[in-house]
């Protein structure tokens, strides 16, 4: 990320409404968010735009891929490898956030999260100061 410039930030999720909270909630406090609603979607646009930071779900309704393999291709590819992950998920037991750190990810999030939380997990990943959030996601 380049100091002084907004982080850009790319959510995978395939609920719309989830990601209308969480772009407000990013665009709110001066960040650039991308939008992907699936894994093939995510993995292009991270390759294209290359942002400074990922906020990725877990699940993806319907698709052969989910969010631990959208991960890991994530880090297999040399243009990817470095950039900051959180995963997102509605489970949140041991063996889920071992295997997304087994994944690749930098951090792990539950669903319901408040929207200080995950701005906090995602300014830490990227190394940003944390702004002020009070809302739930």
């Amino acid at each position: 990320m380049v100091a002084g410039k907004a982080p850009r930030v790319l959510f995978a999720d395939d609920d719309a409404e989830v990601r209308a909270v969480v772009r407000s909630t990013l665009q709110s406090h001066g960040w650039t968010v991308y939008e992907a609603a699936t894994p093939a979607a995510t993995l292009d646009l991270a390759f294209h735009e290359q942002p400074d930071g990922i906020l990725l779900d877990v699940v993806f309704r319907q698709h052969s891929l989910d969010g631990l393999g959208v991960c890991r291709k994530l880090r297999e590819a040399p243009l990817t490898r470095n950039i900051p992950i959180v995963m997102l998920a509605a489970e949140s037991t041991a063996a889920d956030r071992e295997q997304a750190v087994a994944a690749g990810a930098t951090a792990y999030l539950t669903k319901p999260v408040r929207a200080q939380e995950l701005v906090r997990a995602l300014s830490d990943a990227l190394g940003v100061g944390t702004p002020d959030a009070p809302r739930d996601i």
